[in-house]
């Protein structure tokens, strides 16, 4: 997660429990207003950070990260039980009633379990809402600008058409490489974190996002892959596959496993070339494709 995400979502999260003090009609004898906006403040920041941890820690998978919506569901359903828990402990530490304890008073032998299954209940909303706003916050945030591709121009065609020759060109890896001065970074890499705006290396889709793969590291953003293919089009590189294309510069070597073509990047990683591309693959890294 990005720190524009976060700090996006921790603003929310303020607002929400700014919300929820100022109408807090039932306040508890003793206490002050700005203990009642700590409180609310505390319980805020544990069920946001639950949630915003378990969404993290859910990137680990990318079958659910290819499903935002998916995603956010389980990052919901996963952390709604540990905040249960954490409020359920942060009330009675408080002395609030809870599970019909009473702090000081006798309490009764054996499980709770009818009050715990009212507490989930009364919170569930609480925890719904709070998550899809969180969710919002972060879809809106990795929105991109949307453009258009040329009408008589394919998506496919513009991944596969060789680069232009034009201006000064330096060699790497035996292929031509546009100046910085000349191409300059695409307008999506902008957008990344400082930290991440390294020579891009190779983008993979899935679903609604593409993963941008550069020097310096990689993230995941919302955004079309056909689209990204458009921005792309100046820099040396192909589409060798219906979600990934990869950099010239990124190409290790190309061989065949099985009736199949695969393309070593010099990141670690495999990329599949699909039947369509495979002829323009062996074309244009020739140098680099082993037969054996």
């Amino acid at each position: 997660m990005e720190k524009r995400e976060l700090g996006h979502a921790v603003i929310v999260a303020a607002i929400v429990a700014g919300m929820l003090a100022a109408n807090e009609v039932a306040r508890p004898q003793n206490w002050t207003p700005v203990g009642l906006y700590l409180y609310w403040a505390t319980r805020i920041a544990i069920e946001a950070g639950l949630f915003l941890s378990t969404f993290q820690a859910l990137f680990l998978a990318p079958q659910l990260s290819r499903r935002p919506v998916v995603h956010g569901c389980l990052a919901a359903v996963i952390s709604f039980f540990p905040f249960v828990l954490a409020v359920t402990a942060l009330d009675i530490v408080l002395g609030l009633p809870e599970l019909d304890l009473s702090i000081g008073g006798p309490a009764t032998p054996g499980p709770r379990l009818l009050p715990f299954a009212q507490e989930l209940g009364y919170l569930i909303d609480n925890h719904l809402v709070l998550s899809l706003l969180l969710w919002c916050t972060i879809m809106f945030t990795r929105q991109p600008d949307i453009r258009r591709h040329p009408a008589n121009e394919t998506a496919e065609e513009i991944g596969a058409r060789p680069p232009e020759k034009k201006g000064n060109a330096t060699q790497t890896n035996g292929f031509e490489k546009k100046s910085d001065l000349e191409a300059g970074p695409p307008k999506l890499l902008k957008r990344l974190a400082p930290d991440l705006q390294g020579q891009l290396l190779r983008v993979e889709a899935q679903e609604h996002y593409v993963r941008l793969v550069t020097e310096d590291g990689n993230s995941m953003v919302l955004y079309r892959f056909g689209d990204i293919l458009h921005e792309l089009a100046d820099i040396p590189g192909m589409q060798v596959h219906r979600s990934h294309w990869i950099a010239d510069i990124c190409v290790g070597r190309v061989y065949r496993q099985g009736h199949n073509l695969r393309i070593s990047a010099r990141d670690g990683e495999t990329i599949p070339v699909s039947r369509k591309f495979s002829a323009q693959v062996q074309r244009r890294y020739e140098t680099l494709f082993q037969k054996k």
